[in-house]
């Protein structure tokens, strides 16, 4: 499997065999949503093309978005920290492709190193240029 996206190729190989097989290539469409506030996260996505767009609920019913993920990041890896519930949008921009894997087994691999549980930290720390790479 070619990996394209630049945080599951920043991985040593020995943390990447804890879930590689997991992996999925998976198509993502613009308009589809992968993340809804207050619903479980049910995957992790890698996208290897393609981009998402952060989005937040604000109040009176409006929102922003606070970022945007393309081929250097992922979406839903906290629930490797525990986190279970999404407090975000992530809504497909452009179309691509994104290496996808059940959250408990990216959950269960996150348990098993401290390394890739360094990696979701590093990443999910706001105001980083380099995702945390």
């Amino acid at each position: 499997m070619e990996l394209r996206n630049r945080l599951l190729a920043s991985l040593r190989t020995e943390d990447l065999r804890l879930f590689e097989r997991h992996l999925r290539e998976v198509p993502i469409e613009q308009g589809e949503m992968l993340e809804e506030p207050g619903r479980l996260v049910d995957a992790v996505y890698f996208p290897q093309n393609g981009m998402i767009s952060l989005i937040v609920q604000m109040p009176e019913d409006s929102s922003i978005e606070v970022g945007t993920v393309g081929s250097e990041g992922a979406v839903g890896m906290a629930v490797g920290l525990g986190s279970q519930v999404s407090f975000i949008c992530a809504l497909v921009q452009v179309s691509g492709t994104a290496l996808c894997i059940p959250a408990s087994r990216f959950r269960n691999a996150a348990g098993q190193s401290a390394r890739i549980r360094d990696l979701i930290a590093r990443y999910s720390r706001p105001n980083t240029t380099d995702g945390g790479l």
